[in-house]
């Protein structure tokens, strides 16, 4: 049993260290078929680096949640390169993760050339052996930010608890978000009231996200008007708990012009004001 345990302990190790590094694109490429064919219309919501330290090219571990939407599970892929892909189902890594990751998303070395010509470098230079990671998903931020994204994360240590340096960059054009050495720019936690925030982008065209917070559970009516007072669309109605939420109104089929959108929940009632640019 020792034998196998050193064996064990030397291939992990031995992976680690000499397997080449792989980005998130082709670590996807190759575990996207095997989820597939095991649990067909899986759908990617969260990419995780699990190395200890990413690099410019990406890592030697890259870790995919997917959530299957007709059985309601949560399936998770591994890949290390040389190994092949490794699929088991597992819980839920987050009520918050609700949006698909498409395909097409901007790939982790793009990403991090983005973090690293926005303080990325300068913090490896000042801090010598650093610990970076990267996370893409749809993450509840402050304040509030396009709906998936990527976090690039750096640790003056690996036993630091938390990142010194925060780069923000949008999963989807990959434009910078925000770059932050400040807590703002972390996970948010359950609101202490009842928000309403500014939909993003905006102007927009034709689609755009509207994020809000209840501090309590209840009944939620969220509606989008026009100028007149016409009710467009209703976007949620129904029982929530307190949390972070947010959700996406494609106008494509509406004329240009400015737009209200209004959070009804427990006796509150809140409105905001969007334009649509066609």
């Amino acid at each position: 049993m020792k034998h196998f345990a050193y064996v064990t302990i030397f291939v992990v190790m031995f992976a680690t260290i000499c397997f080449a590094q792989l980005n998130a694109r082709d670590g996807y490429m190759e575990v996207n078929g095997a989820v597939q064919a095991a649990y067909p219309g899986s759908e990617l919501r969260v990419i995780v680096s699990t190395d200890s330290s990413i690099g410019a090219n990406g890592t030697s571990h890259w870790l995919f949640h997917y959530y299957h939407p007709t059985t309601s599970q949560w399936i998770s892929a591994m890949v290390i390169p040389q190994m092949g892909p490794y699929v088991r189902v597992e819980q839920s890594p987050g009520s918050t993760f609700t949006q698909t990751i498409p395909p097409t998303f901007f790939n982790s070395p793009n990403a991090m050339t983005v973090a690293e010509s926005n303080g990325g470098s300068t913090y490896r230079s000042t801090h010598p052996g650093c610990f970076v990671r990267m996370m893409g998903g749809n993450f509840t931020l402050t304040p509030p930010m396009p709906t998936l994204v990527w976090m690039i994360m750096y640790y003056d240590s690996y036993q630091a608890s938390s990142p010194s340096l925060w780069v923000i960059v949008d999963i989807i054009t990959g434009e910078l978000v925000i770059a932050s050495d400040t807590p703002e720019a972390s996970v948010a936690e359950i609101p202490t009231s009842v928000t309403l925030h500014q939909n993003y982008p905006n102007p927009f065209n034709p689609s755009t996200e509207i994020t809000y917070g209840l501090h309590k559970a209840g009944n939620v009516r969220l509606t989008v008007f026009n100028e007149l007072g016409k009710e467009v669309t209703t976007l949620v109605n129904g029982y929530q708990a307190a949390n972070n939420y947010h959700v996406s109104f494609n106008a494509a089929g509406l004329p240009s012009g400015t737009y209200y959108y209004t959070l009804r929940t427990n006796g509150f009632i809140t409105t905001k004001q969007m334009v649509l640019t066609k």
